[in-house]
């Protein structure tokens, strides 16, 4: 007779493919760019605090969305050097 537990798992399994493994190597393999997107958020959030802006506000000075704002601050959101590029220049 299989436990409990089991029979959860098996009744709740999922038909999908993980792709644990293949996220892993992602974000090992763009760690330097990760790590340069939390410093950017980190940024974000400190000048935010320091001028008491709002999402809002840090989003009409950047010329983007609240939305974008809040994928960057909430990490959700990966940025390539293309549109690094664009917001340094």
């Amino acid at each position: 007779m299989k436990s409990k537990a089991i029979q959860f798992l098996e009744a709740n399994q999922s038909g999908d493919r993980s792709t644990l493994v293949d996220d892993a190597k992602w974000r090992r393999d763009n760690a330097a760019w990760l790590k340069l997107s939390h410093r950017i958020s980190y940024a974000i959030m400190d000048y935010m605090q320091d001028n008491h802006k709002t999402r809002n506000d840090v989003a009409e000075e950047l010329g983007v969305s609240p939305q974008f704002v809040s994928k960057i601050l909430s990490g959700s959101h990966y940025m390539d050097l293309k549109e690094f590029v664009k917001w340094v220049l």
